[in-house]
């Protein structure tokens, strides 16, 4: 019997307790203040096609996760949040600063934010501002410009209300010594303006040894609201974080069980290790109605991210000391790191719908504009400063950061123009098609070889799509679609003199369906994406790349959100992934690093009264390598969570959850610097909202 099947069964038999007590309760309760609905986890988006399309009709697939669902499960990080999204996998991030994520088996290297642009290296990550995260899979270039062709996340914040005053205060502690505040008020000042301001002061010390971080963070909104059809929002965001760089485990040839065998808590840094980031941006928006049938929204933002960091980094000498000993040691150099990235981005769209005898069309034009330009630098010593992993002591030396590794400036700017049209030629039949033209220019320079580049692409960028209506809230899909990102290494090329821009291609098909009253949602799909013109090494000693890298990612996805009765919704997903190296000198075959080919994900919540409710939930993720080249692979896991979530009244809601509930040893991610991390072990987490 697989280990995690007695809590299945647990959390089944809990779910079908509360939806029969829930049952019985419903006669007698005129009112309830607990309430699991659909729409906690399965909210709007618009992501997909940025024109209000119902969701049942479009022919792209996009997830969503809400607030609500953030809540229930008590996350603190955008990681845990999209663990709920098929096809979504995290990636070891810089020190524990700065995860990304693959989406269908790429990485996600520009995440949106309210439909813009956001290409900032250090983007605010904080959940406490985000009304719904959107994953919209496959290739989104056609809608936003250079993108990896698995998918774009754009992030919606909180918006003022301009009607009403509201507000909120909680407090979060947990057992590893968590301590974490927030607030959210909106004051609604008259005359159509509204003021939102979200605010977080969290101070965590988390479950590693030595792992503390401070987080200071607040997002200050106004809406101006003149008339009906007229909207302006004006927002800022400013996020402060400092504390303890982490690089977690480092995986050796041949020692990868040296340390998944430690506790999880083991640190192999230096208490003294430091790592802050701070990003600041400002965008404006305005939405205007010239009538039912026309829009116009113009919008625009700025971003700052700044990032410096001392801390001891795992790393091999040359050919003479190792990474890692078979007796445990661990060589460490201790180095310096700055980074800084500005981004700046600008939009404009309109959307018309039109009627041309019977049949319905909705026309988008857009054109936007966006620049990024930053420095890095990385100083390293050449002295080595060794640890013992099974008995490690603080206070190493630091010696002096002489050796400079690294020292790079780039910038890249895009300009781009699309039309996309979405038809409905009868009731059951409607298409999408869609076609963006785009100027895109890099130029980098690496400072240490003197090696410099300059790449000006004009790149196409299509995309298709069918929807298929029979009825009973049955839909078919299928698209196609393609994208490009620029390339941006210094390494330099045998094959040709400029590079060329990777580029994507997708191939997807599924079904949907939706009950008449929306309370019931699955969906499932088959997608291939093939990604070219990737970098290909020569052999050694040369140090030149080729652009003859082939990848390719297919699977299948289904995810499911339902509410069989009042008071019970489950939130589920499941992928299979298979993406490998398709064309490669040396990694033909390979698995691309950080994709399990298996993956799910469980929520539920019940009330069992109407002020007292459960959730339960699960995470299974399969083993997945953490380098490109296949050396080091990750076992698979199952991770199972709780909740009980009381109203004593109805402005206080009290939460426990349970994270890790059968205290699973388990390796959250990892780099491709060889270095992964443990998973949370068994944590308790109890949280208090006040709303007025």
């Amino acid at each position: 019997m697989p280990k995690f099947l007695p809590h299945l069964i647990l959390s089944a038999s809990l779910l079908a307790l509360a939806s029969a007590a829930r049952a019985d309760d419903a006669a007698s309760e005129a009112e309830i203040v607990v309430t699991a609905t659909i729409d906690r986890y399965a909210p709007r988006t618009l992501a997909a096609t940025r024109t209000d399309t119902p969701a049942l009709e479009v022919p792209f697939s996009v997830d969503t996760v809400g607030a609500a669902l953030i809540a229930d499960r008590g996350l603190v990080t955008i990681t845990d949040a999209l663990r709920t999204v098929s096809g979504t996998n995290p990636v070891g991030g810089i020190g524990g600063f700065n995860t990304r994520f693959r989406l269908r088996g790429f990485v996600a290297q520009n995440n949106l934010r309210n439909g813009y642009r956001q290409g900032v290296a250090w983007p605010v990550t904080e959940v406490q501002n985000i009304e719904r995260i959107e994953v919209l899979k496959g290739p989104a270039s056609m809608l936003y410009g250079r993108l990896e062709p698995g998918g774009a996340i754009n992030i919606v914040t909180k918006q003022p209300d301009v009607a009403r005053n509201f507000g909120s205060a909680g407090l979060m502690v947990d057992e590893d010594g968590l301590l974490r505040g927030t607030a959210d008020l909106n004051l609604a000042l008259g005359t159509g303006i509204g003021l939102r301001v979200n605010g977080v002061w969290e101070n965590g010390e988390g479950f590693r040894d030595a792992v503390a971080n401070e987080t200071r963070y607040i997002a200050p909104a106004i809406a101006f609201q003149p008339g009906d059809r007229t909207r302006i929002v004006i927002e800022g965001e400013w996020l402060d974080r400092d504390g303890v760089f982490d690089r977690g485990f480092a995986a050796a040839p041949g020692l990868l069980n040296l340390m998944t065998g430690l506790p999880p808590e083991r640190f192999l840094g230096d208490p003294a290790d430091n790592f802050r980031n701070e990003t600041r941006t400002i965008t404006a928006r305005l939405t205007h109605e010239f009538s039912d049938d026309v829009l116009l929204r113009v919008g625009g933002g700025w971003g700052r991210g700044d990032a410096r960091g001392a801390y001891f980094f795992p790393v091999a000498g040359g050919g003479t000391i190792p990474l890692l000993t078979a007796g445990g040691i661990l060589n460490r150099r201790n180095q310096i790191t700055i980074d800084r990235e500005d981004d700046a981005s600008a939009q404009v769209d309109l959307v018309v719908k039109a009627r041309t005898g019977g049949i319905a069309h909705t026309l988008l034009l857009s054109a936007d504009w966006s620049e990024n330009r930053g420095f890095s630098t990385i100083n390293r010593a050449t002295v080595n400063a060794p640890v013992n992993i099974f008995a490690p002591v603080g206070g190493a030396l630091y010696s002096p950061t002489t050796a400079r590794i690294v020292d790079s400036r780039a910038r890249a700017d895009g300009l781009g123009a699309l039309a996309q049209l979405e038809t409905a030629w009868t009731p059951w039949l409607r298409t999408t098609a869609g076609l963006r033209v785009e100027r895109s220019r890099a130029r980098f320079t690496d400072n240490i070889t003197g090696v410099t580049g300059r790449t000006e692409d004009t790149a196409v960028t299509p995309r298709l799509g069918l929807t298929l209506l029979p009825g009973n809230g049955f839909a078919l899909f299928a698209n196609w679609g393609r994208s490009f990102n620029p390339e941006t290494s210094t390494r330099p090329l045998v094959d040709r003199a400029i590079a060329l821009p990777s580029l994507g291609e997708q191939f997807e098909a599924g079904a949907r369906w939706e009950s008449a009253d929306g309370l019931l949602r699955a969906s499932a799909s088959w997608f291939r994406i093939t990604k070219t013109n990737v970098r290909v090494a020569e052999p050694a000693p040369s140090q030149a790349d080729r652009q003859s890298g082939e990848q390719r990612s297919q699977g299948i996805e289904i995810d499911l959100a339902l509410q069989p009765v009042k008071g019970l919704a489950f939130e589920a997903a499941y992928a299979f992934t298979d993406a490998e190296v398709t064309a490669d000198r040396t990694l033909l075959g390979r698995q691309l690093n950080q994709v399990p080919r298996h993956a799910a994900s469980l929520w539920a919540r019940g009330d069992l009264t109407r002020r007292l409710g459960l959730g339960v939930g699960a995470t299974i993720v399969d083993a997945r390598f953490i380098d490109p080249a296949n050396s080091f692979r990750l076992p698979g896991f199952a991770r199972f969570d709780g909740a009980v979530y009381w109203q004593p009244v109805d402005a206080l809601q009290l939460q426990l959850n349970l994270i890790n509930i059968s205290d699973e040893q388990y390796f959250e991610n990892g780099n491709t610097n060889n270095n992964f991390y443990p998973g949370q072990p068994r944590t308790i987490r109890a949280s208090a909202m006040v709303r007025f």
